[in-house]
């Protein structure tokens, strides 16, 4: 599905932002930070190609993906 494209909210990376400094300071190290956002962008540009793999939420039109124990929500 060519033309669609993943726009972040000014809540999501926040919530993003902070998550990845949390693990940069648990961790002293941003290597763990790192590969989340990998994982984070290798499930976006999956959700390109497949809008309907995420489970329905109880948000009208909102679906949801589990990444371990984050979601993402669309």
């Amino acid at each position: 599905m060519d033309g669609l494209t993943v726009f972040w909210t000014h809540t999501a990376k926040r919530q993003r932002n902070y998550i990845f400094n949390y693990w940069n300071k648990r961790n002293k190290s941003t290597s763990y930070s790192k590969k989340l956002n990998l994982a984070i962008r290798e499930r976006t540009e999956l959700l390109k190609n497949y809008p309907e793999m995420g489970k329905p939420t109880d948000f009208k039109g909102t679906h949801a993906v589990i990444m371990g124990h984050y979601s993402i929500l669309y």
